[in-house]
C-alpha cells in the first residue's frame, strides 16, 4: 500500500511540476475535486482502492495522466490565484454576529463546514487582527481597554485591566463584569460564551475552553459549545485551565495549575487535576 501511494504521489509531483500546470499538488487537489469531469474517474480510483485493485488504480490513473493535466490546465485559466485574502472573501458569511451568538447559546452540535462553522472562522480572523495589535509594542492602559472593548463588542469600565498577550480564537462570546483584571498570557476560547463577574481576577496564563469535539469519529470535527460562567471576586490562580460547562461561584478560589472539570460553589478553594474542593475562604 505505501508503495502505492508513492507512485501516485510521485505521478501527482510530476503533474505540478510541468510548465503549462507549475501549481502545488495541494492546488492541484483542489481544482481536481472542483471538476465534473474527473468526479467519475475519481470514483473508480475509489472503487479499485477498496477491492485492493491497486494495479489497476495505477493504469487508470497514469492512462487519464494528459486528460488530468488538460483538465488542470483549464481550471487554472478560469480560476484566480488562491491567496488568504481571496480566501478570506470568499468565507464572508451571511450572518450578523448576534445570530451567531444565539445559535451558539443554544448549545446545540455545529456541524463542521456549515454556515454556523465558517461564521466562526470569520470571526476567529477578525480576532487575530486586534490581538495582533494588541500584543504588540507597548499599549497604555486606555489603548488597551479600547482594543478589548473593540474586540468583545463590550464597553468595559475604566478599572479593567489586562496585561498583554492576550489571545482568543473569537471574542465575540466574552462578557466582563466591572474591575475584572485579566493577567498576561491568557488564552479564551469564548464561542460557547464566558461570563466573568465583577472584581475577578484571571492569573497568567489561565486557560479557559467552551468547545468540545463529537466522540463520534465521523463527527470529530464538529464543535459543540458550553458556557464558563465565573462569579464576582473569583480568584483564578496561574496556570488554571477550566474546560467547559464549568460554573465558579462568587468568592471562590482556584489554586494554580488546576484544571477544572466540574463546578465550583462559592467561597470555596478547589485544586488539583482534576479540581476538587479543599476548604472554604473561610476556614
Amino acid at each position: 500500500m505505501k508503495k502505492i501511494i508513492i507512485i501516485l504521489l510521485i505521478t501527482l509531483t510530476s503533474i505540478s511540476t510541468s510548465k503549462k500546470i507549475q501549481k502545488t499538488p495541494l492546488e492541484i487537489l483542489t481544482c481536481l475535486s472542483e471538476d465534473k469531469n474527473l468526479i467519475k474517474l475519481s470514483k473508480n480510483f475509489l472503487l479499485n482502492l477498496e477491492s485492493k485493485q491497486y494495479l489497476n488504480l495505477i493504469k487508470s490513473f497514469i492512462s487519464n495522466f494528459y486528460k488530468i493535466a488538460k483538465s488542470l490546465k483549464k481550471c487554472f485559466q478560469n480560476k484566480k490565484e488562491i491567496t488568504l485574502k481571496n480566501y478570506n472573501n470568499i468565507q464572508k458569511i451571511d450572518m450578523t454576529n448576534k445570530e451567531f451568538i444565539e445559535i451558539m447559546n443554544t448549545g446545540k452540535q455545529v456541524k463542521s463546514g456549515s454556515k454556523v462553522h465558517l461564521k466562526m472562522i470569520e470571526l476567529s480572523n477578525e480576532a487575530m487582527k486586534i490581538t495582533s495589535e494588541l500584543n504588540s509594542n507597548y499599549k497604555t492602559p486606555q489603548q488597551i481597554r479600547k482594543l478589548m472593548s473593540k474586540l468583545i463588542d463590550q464597553e468595559l469600565d475604566e478599572n479593567f485591566g489586562l496585561f498583554p498577550p492576550f489571545y482568543t480564537d473569537c471574542g465575540k462570546n466574552i462578557h466582563i463584569g466591572k474591575g475584572v483584571f485579566i493577567n498576561s498570557g491568557c488564552k479564551f476560547q469564548d464561542q460557547g460564551g464566558i461570563y466573568i463577574g465583577d472584581n475577578s481576577l484571571i492569573g497568567h496564563n489561565t486557560v479557559i475552553a467552551t468547545l468540545n469535539h463529537s466522540l463520534n469519529p465521523k463527527e470529530r470535527g464538529d464543535t459543540i459549545p458550553k458556557p464558563v460562567r465565573i462569579g464576582k471576586n473569583v480568584w483564578i490562580g496561574a496556570g488554571v485551565i477550566i474546560l467547559s460547562g464549568v460554573n465558579i461561584g462568587d468568592n471562590a478560589v482556584i489554586g494554580a495549575g488546576s484544571i477544572v472539570t466540574k463546578d465550583v460553589p462559592k467561597d470555596m478553594i478547589a485544586v488539583g487535576n482534576p479540581a476538587k474542593v479543599i476548604k472554604s475562604i473561610y476556614d
